[in-house]
């Protein structure tokens, strides 16, 4: 017979099958809300997306001004500036005083008279809607000296998330996995949908913070449950395709996005894609690994018998006998629990990565890798719209060039290791970021491939942490 102390949860799933047809199954519904997680992370993109704009002047819409051509009606009525290459264009928050405009003068000496008054926007704002029919820029006018607040939203969306993956982690563990699912979900909708209706740009922001919250959450929760039900040597593997469902997400968004050209109804309608996740909190099965190390014996085991039963595979008699004795004797099922810990970091806390002289170092070296990785990858993400030509093409293409992006790294660490497949895909990547420098504005080609490798370097990085800092 084996002993209670022989016995570990990643050999007993070995002769269920870690990786069946039971894990496949649930592995395939979790990659929904991490798809759908992706609509929300980055759907300010649209919501909030980069619309032209200038002062709005209501007399330039009828005669005589109306009949006067296009070039000529801004030199009238807008100053020229220049940006910090030298680049001349009309600016964006100032006018001419308008009061001369009232009075109908067709002279066009007069109306472009050097020694015209330069005013703040008088009437509000005219908006090109041509890609964009709403947005949140345009709605609360987040322009000019408000157009740190889009900036400022996203940054509280990422407070958030910072939040989010602790609470839920520590509620994960509590209460499981299950329940840290439910929740992370349920507030992800509510908060949403909420997101749809605000009434003012505060609101959206708290709104958008609590998102993050959620949204970290539950990407979090997915990912641990998907590892726990699957075999150790599976891991990497659902880890990399939860991945590619976030980037096909980012796909989905800007189809929708394309569709739906509101910004409250394309919050709307992405939401209720939440609603596919309703089902999980009856279907979704609990971590056999949580059951095990909380010590709820008799729940593991009735899960353990469920998951062979689906994968058509039977549990050894010898380990069945395990189990049985574990039910029965406290002090072999703490020894066992304390095993299964061993390898578990909930107990561990940020105090222990400097421990040593060692350990500190790793730590600050990877927390500046982690630094610059995440600012150049969600910095190219989110500049993808700044690019030339369709803002729906360009986002989509972020997303599409994630997918081979989290294929090469497997190929990489395989062949050259951990160490050298990060250093020179930063390396490489931080080469091509530095090209743009020196290219056309809005030059798309190398923004393509830092991305790519970029994406390759942030997601590297996750193994490379969990390897090095031990």
């Amino acid at each position: 017979m084996v002993s209670p102390e022989a016995l570990t949860y990643d050999e007993l799933l070995d002769h269920i099958n870690g990786f069946g047809p039971f894990q496949i199954l649930n592995f395939i519904l979790l990659c929904i809300p991490s798809m759908i997680s992706a609509l929300h992370n980055l759907s300010t993109e649209f919501t909030a997306g980069n619309v032209d704009y200038r002062c709005d002047i209501p007399d330039f819409g009828r005669e005589p001004y109306s009949s006067i051509n296009q070039t000529t009606l801004m030199d009238i009525g807008y100053p020229v500036t220049t940006d910090l290459t030298g680049q001349s264009y009309y600016d964006k928050c100032k006018m001419y005083d308008d009061s001369i405009y009232s009075r109908n003068i067709t002279d066009l000496d007069v109306l472009l008279a050097k020694n015209r008054t330069v005013v703040s926007c008088r009437n509000g704002y005219w908006w090109d809607r041509s890609v964009f029919k709403t947005s949140i820029r345009a709605e609360w006018e987040l322009v000019c000296d408000r157009d740190w607040i889009p900036d400022f939203m996203v940054s509280m969306q990422f407070a958030g998330i910072l939040v989010g993956v602790q609470l839920i982690g520590l509620l994960t563990d509590r209460f499981g996995r299950r329940i840290g699912l439910i929740v992370s979900a349920s507030g992800f909708f509510m908060v949403g949908l909420a997101q749809a209706f605000a009434p003012e740009i505060i609101t959206f922001i708290i709104l958008r913070c609590l998102h993050g919250l959620f949204s970290g959450g539950l990407y979090t929760v997915v990912f641990v449950l998907s590892a726990e039900l699957v075999s150790t040597n599976r891991r990497t593997f659902v880890g990399m395709v939860l991945t590619i469902a976030f980037s096909i997400g980012l796909m989905v968004l800007a189809l929708l996005g394309y569709f739906f050209r509101y910004w409250r109804t394309l919050q709307l309608v992405s939401i209720l894609s939440m609603l596919l996740v309703v089902p999980y909190f009856w279907i979704t099965p609990e971590s056999p690994r949580w059951y095990l190390i909380r010590g709820k014996i008799h729940d593991f085991d009735k899960l353990v018998k469920k998951i062979a039963n689906y994968n058509k595979r039977s549990i050894p008699t010898e380990l069945q006998e395990v189990i049985e004795t574990l039910k029965h004797d406290e002090d072999a099922l703490q020894e066992l629990i304390e095993k299964e810990k061993s390898g578990d970091t909930s107990s561990v806390n940020v105090f222990h990565l400097f421990k040593t002289k060692n350990l500190r170092w790793r730590s600050f070296n990877i927390f500046f890798n982690w630094l610059v990785n995440t600012v150049v990858y969600f910095g190219l993400s989110l500049g993808a719209n700044n690019l030339a030509g369709s803002v729906y093409v360009n986002f989509a293409l972020s997303g599409l060039v994630e997918i081979p992006s989290l294929i090469l790294p497997l190929y990489l660490l395989e062949k050259f290791g951990r160490r050298w497949s990060l250093c020179v895909s930063m390396i490489v990547a931080g080469v091509m970021c530095s090209v743009t420098a020196f290219l056309p504005a809005n030059d798309g080609r190398e923004w393509g491939e830092g991305s790519f490798l970029s994406s390759t370097v942030f997601h590297d990085s996750y193994r490379y942490s969990g390897s090095d800092i031990n």
